[in-house]
């Protein structure tokens, strides 16, 4: 007798009864939208992308909005703007510091000098944001500028010599710690550079803040700043990656 038991090669008709030949399973349309609860992320429409970009400056496009219905707007680029800028902010406190500097009473012996501070401070003088405007009007926009921060050039750190000046301002100093005077679009800022009186006067240390324009920036810290130029008309400069339509 064989020691081996022979399998037939191919199963005999009813030896696997009750198994039914499975159909096979249909193709997933990689069109076709899923319906197990969720649905088919779809792309950003350009409405969508739009709308939120748009959501971005949104003061600013409202100023640029009214002042294009009357005055011209240009775009700059970085260089053109700084440029400007300065020159923009030097010829106003050349034109406008002596006079408020007299108005408030500060000797002409401490006038002379300070102006020679300003011209050898040339190149260290900055360009920065200043304080957020809340109030309806502007002194440099015909609408309201609310929502925007100031954006200014910045002389810091003068020196006024000594001086007998208004009391007025040694009061305001004696309580605040500071005496501001604002003029248009000159901020002077008085503060005490020595302990106290001497026998020639006040020792004074004086910072200027000159309003150029108004400045922007988004949630990742990109700036826009609209300023007004020597002509009244306005320039627009945006950094890189910014569509702001004028």
């Amino acid at each position: 007798m064989s020691d081996y038991i022979k399998v037939p090669t191919s199963p005999k008709q009813g030896l696997l009864r009750g198994v039914e030949a499975v159909s096979p399973y249909p193709r997933i349309n990689p069109q076709q939208r899923h319906k197990q609860g969720y649905s088919q992320q779809q792309p950003e429409t350009t409405d969508v992308k739009d709308s939120r970009a748009r959501r971005r400056f949104i003061s600013l496009r409202r100023l640029i909005d009214e002042l294009k219905k009357t005055s011209p707007i240009s775009k700059v680029d970085f260089a053109s703007a700084d440029v400007e800028l300065r020159n923009i902010g030097l010829a106003i406190v050349e034109e406008a510091l002596i006079d408020r500097l007299l108005q408030l009473k500060i000797p002409l012996q401490s006038i002379e000098p300070l102006l020679q501070q300003v011209d050898q401070n040339r190149s260290s003088i900055e360009l920065g944001s200043g304080r957020r405007i809340s109030d309806e009007e502007s002194t440099l926009f015909p609408v309201s500028a609310k929502g925007l921060s100031e954006y200014n050039l910045k002389i810091d750190e003068l020196n006024i010599l000594p001086g007998h000046y208004d009391s007025q301002i040694v009061e305001q100093i004696d309580r605040e710690g500071h005496y501001i005077a604002e003029q248009n679009r000159l901020r002077l800022t008085f503060s005490r550079l020595g302990p106290a009186l001497t026998s020639t006067g006040e020792l004074l240390k004086l910072k200027i803040s000159v309003l150029l324009g108004v400045l922007e920036t988004d949630e990742a810290d990109r700036r826009a700043i609209l300023y007004l130029r020597a002509d009244k008309s306005y320039a627009l400069y945006a950094d890189k990656l910014i569509n702001l339509s004028i």
